[in-house]
């Protein structure tokens, strides 16, 4: 994708006593930008065996260092933040299940915990819970379906921004945001979450093939 011109002009000056043109030099500067698709997935995925596995304990460390994951919320009832398996208290959480009273992380493991509030059913109307759901599967999207976590994808409305810096503004209405800019910026990240096709740009350099 250009980033810039994609011509550029200029004029051969005659020196009819040189029998030729004078000598020249042009710069020319062309930009481009690698652009990619992301399948990103939802907080149901992450929350089931399948997202699970794909967790490291380094993704969940990274969670917990958030602002909205790095102490015990008021929200969060099978478990509390930050997700190390353990209740504040220091009981275990209890297993996740999966719909057919499978498995899915066993008792006391901070994947446990995550399966647990991913999911955890939002009774009291907070949309910072919700806001936080949301956030927590985009969070793990930007970690496995983009080439770095720096790097630009699409808004619905165009243009672009780095998805570090969504998770950032996300953070920051999370903290001290209206209950109208969480429910906005909830949906934003859920629209996300569910497009198998997420425009990016590659914050890494992409292999360039000429023709």
């Amino acid at each position: 994708m250009p980033t810039g011109p994609t011509s550029v002009a200029f004029t051969l000056e005659p020196a009819p006593e040189l029998g030729t043109v004078a000598g020249q030099t042009v710069e020319v500067a062309f930009g481009n930008a690698c652009t990619g698709t992301a399948d990103f997935d939802t907080k149901g995925y992450w929350h089931n065996r399948n997202g699970l596995s794909e967790l490291t304990q380094a993704d969940i460390d990274h969670a917990n260092g958030l602002a909205p994951y790095s102490q015990p919320s008021s929200y969060f009832d099978d478990g509390d933040e930050p997700f190390d398996g353990l209740f504040s208290n220091g009981e275990p959480v209890s297993a996740s299940l999966g719909n057919s009273g499978e498995l899915i992380a066993p008792s006391g493991s901070p994947k446990a915990e995550v399966s647990q509030f991913l999911v955890d059913a939002n009774a009291g109307g907070d949309p910072r819970e919700q806001l936080a759901q949301q956030l927590l599967a985009f969070l793990f999207n930007t970690l496995h379906r983009l080439d770095d976590p720096a790097a630009a994808i699409e808004l619905p409305a165009g243009g672009f921004i780095s998805a570090a810096q969504l998770v950032s503004d996300a953070i920051a209405i999370w903290e001290s945001g209206t209950a109208a800019e969480q429910v906005e910026m909830k949906t934003l990240l859920d629209g996300f979450n569910n497009n198998d096709a997420v425009p990016f740009i590659h914050f890494n350099p992409c292999a360039v093939v000429y023709p």
